[in-house]
C-alpha cells in the first residue's frame, strides 16, 4: 500500500486487519481509483502456502474529510461502508454517501 501512494499521503494500521490511508488534497473519485488500483496490486501477488494458492480481498470503506464533520464522524462513516462492502461479498470498494 505504501508504494501505491504519493509521498503526501500516509498509511497506517488501524487495527486488526484494518488499515487507515489518509490522501489530503484528493478528491473522492481519486480515492477510488486508488484503492482499485491497491486492489489490482494485491490480488497479481498470490499469497502460497504449501503450494496452495490463498484469494487475498482486499475491502475499502471511503469517506472524505470536507471539514463539515469532525473527524470522528468522517471515521464513522468510512467504517459503515467499510462494513457495507464485507456485507456484499467482500472485496470491494465502497464510497460511504
Amino acid at each position: 500500500m505504501v508504494q501505491s501512494v504519493r509521498d503526501i499521503d500516509s498509511v497506517g494500521r488501524w487495527g486488526g486487519e484494518e488499515f487507515l490511508i489518509l490522501l489530503p488534497e484528493t478528491p473522492m473519485g481519486g480515492a477510488q481509483v486508488l484503492a482499485e488500483r491497491i486492489q489490482n496490486n494485491i490480488h497479481c501477488n498470490v499469497a502460497v502456502y504449501n503450494e496452495t494458492s490463498i484469494p487475498v480481498t482486499l475491502t475499502f470503506g471511503i469517506a472524505m474529510f470536507d471539514g463539515d464533520a469532525g473527524l470522528d464522524e468522517v471515521l464513522k462513516k468510512a467504517d459503515y461502508a467499510l462494513y457495507e462492502g464485507k456485507k456484499q461479498g467482500k472485496d470491494r470498494v465502497i464510497v460511504s454517501q
